[in-house]
């Protein structure tokens, strides 16, 4: 378990190293993702929503470690800290889609990512988040609700990324 962790750091340090790295790039990525229109407009919501989670991922984090480690019984803390870890990796999955909706000929399906993945997160770490604070068992019933849009949203990213365009179908 505790290399699973390391693993999932070191990618996400990668991640974050990349992207600084690629700063400028990548602001422009998003600038032009913004321009008007209806799909302009979503990829806009997208980026928001990922950073907005993102953000809350970290001072939901940082509050299980400082003011909860005495307050939750070991269990009930791994399962807040596994809420805090899958609503990160998913904010950075939305703004990942963002990104990819702009570059894809396939946004429709970007889009249905996005929604599953923010019904993922609450659903899924919402659930995690209730049930290791009350300790109400019925939140845990809702956990693979949002487990299950998690894998679709992949699951429909994974497809998408590997339509060919219909301009490179027809020449085939």
């Amino acid at each position: 378990m505790g290399r699973d962790r390391m693993n999932c750091r070191s990618l996400t340090f990668s991640l974050v190293h990349a992207c600084i790295n690629r700063a400028k790039p990548l602001t422009a990525a998003i600038t032009g993702m913004m321009a008007g229109g209806k799909l302009g407009n979503m990829l806009r919501t997208f980026t928001a929503w990922g950073a907005g989670n993102m953000t809350i991922a970290v001072i939901l984090g940082a509050f299980g470690a400082h003011a909860l480690k005495d307050r939750l019984s070991p269990e009930m803390l791994d399962v807040y800290k596994t809420g805090a870890h899958y609503q990160a990796i998913h904010a950075l999955g939305l703004i990942l889609v963002a990104i990819l909706a702009d570059r894809m000929d396939e946004p429709a399906k970007l889009v249905w990512c996005g929604r599953l993945f923010a019904a993922g997160i609450v659903l899924f770490s919402g659930s995690l988040y209730a049930l290791s604070l009350t300790g109400i068992k019925l939140f845990g019933a809702i956990t693979p609700l949002g487990g299950l849009a998690f894998i679709f949203g992949w699951t429909l990213l994974t497809v998408a990324a590997l339509t060919k365009p219909a301009a490179e179908s027809a020449d085939q």
